[in-house]
């Protein structure tokens, strides 16, 4: 697991999760998401995908690629292999 930078103690594993004190959290969004609101230090929050959590912490982005794509196409298969970043047209076309 990794600690996500700056939070009030969330961290995100490789397997997809995300936690806080030592449980797992995370709501489904209106489009069939995993999703999780992270609280910072400096008060302010964060809502997003789990999958963005997960790419954000471990899949480097060195050509800062906007959109995160599920390889396999399972919205809920957050697990770093399953994920890469994408630029919205190779979004669309996947």
């Amino acid at each position: 697991m990794q600690y996500i930078e700056n939070s009030r103690g969330y961290f995100v594993s490789k397997e997809g999760k995300t936690y806080r004190n030592g449980k797992e959290i995370y709501h489904t969004t209106a489009y069939g998401y995993y999703g999780c609101r992270v609280y910072f230090i400096d008060g302010t929050s964060k809502s997003q995908g789990v999958h963005r959590w997960v790419a954000q912490v471990f899949i480097p982005n060195p050509d800062n690629k906007p959109f995160v794509n599920h390889i396999d196409g399972d919205k809920k298969n957050n697990h770093v292999t399953n994920l890469e970043w994408v630029t919205n047209q190779e979004n669309v076309t996947h």
